[in-house]
């Protein structure tokens, strides 16, 4: 890693608290936690008998500093529910998963820690600051804020190749070999790879087209910012992340349309039905790569085929420990044949935790995670979705949803979508008339006016 590269590590925690001195406390949280996603490089330092430091536990523990700095009270105010169990059990399954492996008690302990930097901190994030409609509405729009502000730098890459980590920090995160796809450069800006950026890129533009349907965006000024939004996360060249947001996009008008939320529950079924048949060994997936031959063509659908064979390997060696998992250092994985010692990809995050962690990790994990879209829309019915505070909390639960399914595939975990899942499973009812004076103190931006007015 480049010195400056080193220097900006080394001071994002102080920029952090520099930004909590200048603004109020949910904007300091979302511009530090979008900030540090985007800008951050994408780095992993280890350190010897602790968890490692990444750009994810980064960027969300510098917002917990801040927030624990400037608004240490509502930490208190925080209670537990029910169905925050599914997070707790997500941050400590390695544990057992540790103890049934007779790896120890402080490896589990170990890998907890880690989870919880990575998921557990964003998720209480979310949950305290995030969980009435107004701040969430300020989540979901400096979300579709954080995708217009890396426009340029997709477009820059698209044309020059992605270079820009390199040229900032010395050196680039993963293959550049990756980096080409269907005649032309595929972005990756300062994230972990395109595909990461892509499923960035996208979730914006859902939200963006939504934002704009619903009034919450108005003009042309923000109609072109939202067709260049839209037109850029298709031109990053990943055709799974196009795929979700067109999905999501048809879900959430048709839903409106119909008057029903048939379509949201479907769309939550996918992941749970993939999952569940793919741990039973019902279905291989050759079918699938037989369609996306069809349809994407030799390259595609030979990258899928590569993916399922590795998942196949990896379903066999987890159900001989079903349970709690195989727990961490590798254990999950299996030699790719009898004569060689390369082992299997694990990129779908889904087969990670069933590998690690077993059944119950893996249905901790996606419970939580559906729990957020669950709790949304059993308080919302679609009669709601036009008031305003309602609309971009219902986006955002499409987002979420989306991003369930492409942890089916990739492993890109993301802080932003891990404070909304927090945000979203806190949800409790709101009237109309509540919801205008639930925080009479709050600041947020209008972009209708382009004015910062008080709520």
């Amino acid at each position: 890693m480049g010195t400056f590269g080193e220097l900006i590590i080394t001071l994002w925690i102080p920029i952090c608290i520099l930004i909590f001195c200048f603004a109020e406390v949910k904007q300091a949280i979302l511009i530090a936690l979008v900030t540090g996603w985007l800008f951050l490089p994408v780095f992993n330092i280890r350190f010897e008998g602790l968890p490692d430091i990444n750009k994810v536990n980064l960027t969300s523990g510098g917002v917990l500093i801040g927030a624990s700095l400037f608004a240490f009270h509502e930490f208190f105010r925080f209670r537990f529910r029910w169905f925050d169990l599914f997070a707790i059990a997500w941050c400590f399954c390695p544990i057992p998963s540790s103890l049934v492996n007779k790896l120890g008690f402080y490896d589990g302990i170990s890998a907890s820690v880690e989870i919880f930097l990575m998921w557990g901190i964003p998720y209480l994030i979310g949950r305290i600051f995030f969980s009435d409609l107004r701040s969430r509405k300020s989540l979901v729009l400096a979300l579709f804020i954080g995708g217009v502000i890396y426009l340029p730098f997709c477009l820059y890459e698209m044309r020059m190749s992605p270079q820009l980590h390199n040229m900032v920090y010395g050196y680039f995160p993963g293959q550049f070999g990756q980096t080409s796809r269907l005649g032309g450069w595929r972005p990756q800006v300062f994230m972990q790879h395109g595909l990461m950026l892509g499923m960035w890129m996208a979730s914006a533009a859902v939200l963006g087209v939504w934002l704009f349907r619903k009034g919450v965006l108005q003009g042309v000024f923000w109609q072109f910012v939202v067709v260049c939004l839209v037109g850029t996360a298709i031109l990053c060249r990943s055709a799974f992340a196009i795929l979700l947001a067109i999905g999501a996009t048809l879900v959430l008008f048709l839903s409106e349309k119909i008057r029903s939320r048939i379509l949201i529950s479907l769309l939550v079924a996918i992941p749970i039905a993939y999952m569940a048949v793919r741990t039973s060994q019902i279905w291989s997936g050759s079918d699938l790569v037989t369609t996306a031959y069809k349809i994407f063509g030799a390259d595609r659908a030979q990258s899928i085929s590569f993916r399922l064979f590795n998942e196949n390997l990896l379903i066999r060696k987890a159900l001989d420990q079903p349970v709690f998992g195989w727990g961490g250092w590798g254990r999950n994985l299996v030699s790719v044949s009898e004569h060689s010692d390369k082992k299997t990809i694990t990129d779908g995050l889904w087969i990670i935790a069933f590998g690690q962690h077993g059944i119950v990790g893996l249905a901790a994990l996606f419970l939580m995670i559906f729990m957020s879209i669950l709790r949304l829309h059993y308080y919302y019915p679609v009669a709601r979705w036009d008031e305003p505070d309602v609309a971009p909390s219902v986006a955002l639960s499409l987002v979420v949803a989306i991003f369930a399914i492409d942890c089916l595939l990739n492993s890109m975990i993301n802080p932003v979508m891990i404070v909304a899942i927090g945000g979203l499973t806190g949800q409790k009812s709101e009237t109309p008339s509540s919801v205008s004076v639930t925080h009479p103190q709050h600041l947020e931006w209008s972009f209708q006016d382009n004015q910062k007015v008080e709520a």
